[in-house]
């Protein structure tokens, strides 16, 4: 599946040549449904290209517009391979997708001069992504997950397994071996040099091998920082926290051999350990929001969370998922406009000020229950 990280977020949503294209469907993994998700996508590229017309495109060049995606129908090794969501991208210019563990609505959206990405954000919220690297001897496995489900990722450039490692190795370390050594009468031990057996050389190909690991997946995540839970044997995870350079691997692991559980089974581990931290970070800012709303820095009203979070004025945005409402912006008069529905002339407003509090280095959280009151967005303002 497909690693959406930080950066690549933030290259979405900055300012583009329009119109920008943003489709997402929910998708089938496996199973006989699978066929559904072909049909689901020709459906949001009718909408999309319907739509571009309200943006002055004829239909032809509509069309033409969204070929650079329309090649995904007939492409069926891309349709064999889904995870729970699909967001596809495009402008003049640039066509991106991303198969992500996150089921999202059939929705077409089409903005004047960025993508549509609010659909995305829970993946980087406290409720969102964090990732497992199942590690043993024998297998390496990389996942992401979110609050409710699960994809394993394809690795570059980081070795399966420590026999691997000492594979390709081998045209440069000749493997030694000699026996001797104490041992009763006709009795004969063996000591390998080099071929990890003995518990001294174990532990250095051992290091050998996470170091390995760490290096492929420094160059994998590049920017992310999520959180990461290592799966793995207790003895190995020391070892493994020791050589560590990623920033913001979590100190308590799962423990037990990885290579018998299933995706599944690891992420219903992994979530008892990150679950308390993504918690934890949101019920604090919420439990102070009314002390802040009190003293005049905070506030549940729509249009002054908009202005406040298009003068990089926001902290912390919190809104209930799913909610919509369009409207427009006018940067020069710091004016909102609320409107009945999408259009050339109108945006959703609520991810107006998510991307703009995103901008500027602020945090969002989705929420979908009532932990607002009742109210579909609030903020803290930084001044």
């Amino acid at each position: 599946m497909d690693l959406l990280t930080r950066k690549q977020l933030m290259e979405l949503i900055e300012p583009k040549q329009g119109p920008c294209v943003s489709m997402y469907i929910p998708a089938t993994r496996k199973g006989p449904q699978t066929r559904e998700n072909r049909i689901r996508f020709k459906n949001i590229l009718s909408r999309a290209e319907s739509n571009l017309q309200t943006f002055g495109l004829k239909a032809a060049e509509a069309a033409e517009f969204m070929k650079p995606v329309d090649v995904l129908l007939r492409d069926n090794e891309f349709w064999q391979h889904q995870s729970d969501g699909l967001a596809v991208f495009i402008s003049p210019g640039m066509s991106r997708f991303y198969r992500l563990p996150q089921v999202f609505s059939d929705k077409a959206v089409i903005l004047d001069n960025r993508f549509y990405v609010k659909p995305l954000l829970p993946v980087f919220s406290g409720d969102g992504r964090f990732m497992i690297l199942a590690i043993s001897q024998n297998k390496v496995r990389l996942m992401q997950g979110t609050r409710y489900s699960i994809s394993e990722l394809d690795l570059e450039d980081v070795p399966s397994s420590l026999s691997e490692l000492l594979r390709t190795d081998l045209p440069q370390k000749q493997l030694q071996f000699h026996t001797g050594g104490k041992g009763g009468a006709g009795r004969q031990s063996v000591i390998f040099h080099g071929h990890g057996v003995g518990t001294d050389d174990t532990k250095t190909e051992i290091r050998r091998y996470f170091q390995a690991v760490d290096r492929g997946l420094t160059e994998f995540f590049n920017d992310d920082n999520s959180p990461l839970v290592i799966a793995s044997v207790e003895y190995l995870q020391p070892i493994y926290k020791d050589i560590n350079t990623y920033g913001n691997l979590i100190d308590q692991g799962v423990y037990g051999n990885p290579d018998n559980l299933s995706p599944e089974k690891l992420h219903e581990k992994a979530w008892q350990v990150v679950e308390p931290l993504f918690k934890k970070s949101r019920d604090m800012k919420l439990e102070a929001f009314t002390e802040y709303e009190n003293a005049g820095l905070a506030s549940r009203d729509l249009k002054t969370i908009v202005i406040a979070a298009c003068s990089s004025r926001i902290d912390t945005m919190f809104f209930k998922q799913n909610s919509e409402v369009w409207g427009f912006w006018d940067s020069k008069s710091f004016s909102v406009t609320i409107k009945d529905k999408p259009g050339p002339d109108a945006e959703d407003l609520i991810d107006l000020a998510a991307v703009e509090t995103l901008n500027s280095g602020g945090t969002v959280y989705p929420f979908d229950d009532e932990q607002l009151g009742g109210d579909t967005i609030g903020a803290i303002f930084r001044y």
